[in-house]
């Protein structure tokens, strides 16, 4: 499921996100350029009903704004797919618009 999960975060945010390959453990790091603010994106996604950790919840200097902790631990690998899709839309919506889904 991590290889699947960082496949589809490779393919559909190519250019516009980083991410760490995991070697083990339960997740993802996406870290995105430092303007977009993963907890603005969240409530989009949220309306596009695909989740994720805000990174800033982790830094307790209020660091880690641009990224982002995906899991993998509980969905088969079909929805890792769609997720990461649906996180793209909510993504392309959020930087074309500013606005709420």
């Amino acid at each position: 499921r991590a290889d699947v999960l960082a496949t589809a975060v490779g393919t559909h945010f190519d250019g516009i996100a980083t991410y760490n390959q995991p070697n083990g453990g339960l997740f993802i790091w996406l870290t995105f350029p430092e303007q977009i603010n993963t907890n603005d994106l969240l409530p989009i996604a949220q309306a596009y009903k695909v989740g994720f950790q805000p990174g800033i919840r982790f830094s307790s200097q209020g660091e880690l704004a641009n990224s982002l902790r995906l899991s993998f631990a509980f969905f088969d690998e079909d929805d890792l797919v769609e997720g990461v899709k649906r996180l793209r839309q909510a993504y392309d919506h959020m930087t074309q618009t500013d606005q709420p889904a």
